[in-house]
């Protein structure tokens, strides 16, 4: 009897299938879940699912015959597990992948019916998987980096990266364009930069959690000590701010560029950048609440590490009088001249 001939687009052995070594390091190179399913951050969730489809066909065990294929198809896996979830994907943007997400089901699309895949033949044997020790080290780094945010404490003082007339000597660069994406956020993505496109879900109507907001100066990103003085506020947040019930105030942490929109409108007279801000959304529309000025002035050493724990007891507490009305249109309109 005659074999049947293998029609164009069904599975074939995996000995006839070509080996692409090339998009695997892609996938397990990216440095994060968009580049990943090769997408930029803005996609849409259409674009997000072809995305998927198209590098799952790639590298999948079933039709890249690579050694590397297995782990890059989980790989994107997890990718796309993330960024097809609204809420995940809202708490990586915000945060990143610094939590292990539970398991569930993973959002493989259908291929039809010549395209159902079956990983579990390519599963890693048991031992040190390398995804997970990749998943483990960023939470090591963050524990070590918070040591050391604590021995620094906050940085600041004379001549110090958050003195206003101070140069940015802690890792930071500035930028000419203001479309220049800000990346440095620390190695375990401390904050994230709050931008137009991510405003509205990060820290207004739609967000479930107030934001601390540093207004940074204009064209820069962190520097290595405002990164540990970040991490050293979040930490003492999560340990000592409770409300009246002893519970945590959860809040997100973001960054902005004090030199684009109307940011600097919202600052105490007298304050310089960087400075900060709490907002929350309600009834009304959107709350500020502004570290006040010490005594000192806006230069006074300790006034972030010190006034912003302070700040947020008084929000915790619900101290009247710390909140004040936002701009008309909410979040958005701070971004107006973007």
């Amino acid at each position: 009897s005659s074999s049947k001939q293998t029609e164009p687009g069904k599975w074939q052995p995996r000995s006839a299938q070509a080996m692409d070594h090339d998009v695997c390091r892609r996938i397990l190179k990216a440095h994060d879940h968009y580049d990943a399913v090769g997408v930029p951050r803005n996609a849409d969730e259409s674009a997000i699912k072809a995305g998927f489809r198209k590098r799952a066909r790639e590298v999948h065990p079933d039709k890249n015959a690579a050694p590397q294929a297995a782990e890059a198809f989980k790989r994107l896996q997890r990718a796309y597990e993330i960024l097809s979830d609204p809420q995940a994907r809202r708490r990586y943007d915000v945060s990143g992948d610094s939590e292990k997400t539970s398991r569930r089901p993973c959002h493989q699309p259908h291929y039809g019916h010549s395209h159902h895949y079956h990983h579990k033949t390519y599963e890693h044997p048991t031992g040190l998987n390398p995804l997970l020790l990749s998943a483990l080290l960023p939470v090591v780094l963050s524990v070590a980096m918070a040591a050391v945010g604590l021995l620094h404490h906050d940085g600041v003082g004379s001549g110090g990266p958050w003195d206003t007339g101070a140069r940015n000597s802690g890792g930071s660069r500035r930028t000419s364009n203001k479309k220049t994406m800000h990346t440095n956020t620390g190695d375990d993505n401390t904050v994230t930069w709050l931008t137009a496109k991510n405003a509205e879900a990060t820290c207004g109507s739609a967000a479930a959690k107030p934001c601390v907001v540093f207004v940074a100066k204009a064209g820069h990103d962190l520097g290595s000590k405002e990164i540990d003085l970040l991490k050293s506020l979040q930490k003492i947040s999560r340990e000592s701010v409770r409300n009246s019930r002893g519970q945590a105030l959860l809040l997100n942490w973001v960054v902005v560029d004090g030199g684009t929109g109307h940011w600097q409108k919202l600052l105490p007279a007298g304050a310089t950048l960087p400075w900060v801000l709490v907002l929350k959304t309600s009834r009304t529309g959107l709350r500020v609440a502004a570290l006040p000025v010490p005594r000192g002035g806006a230069r006074q050493k300790r006034r972030i590490s010190e006034g912003v724990p302070e700040l947020l007891h008084g929000i915790a507490e619900g101290r009247p009088g710390i909140f004040s009305s936002g701009p008309r249109g909410g979040i958005q309109a701070l971004f107006r001249n973007i």
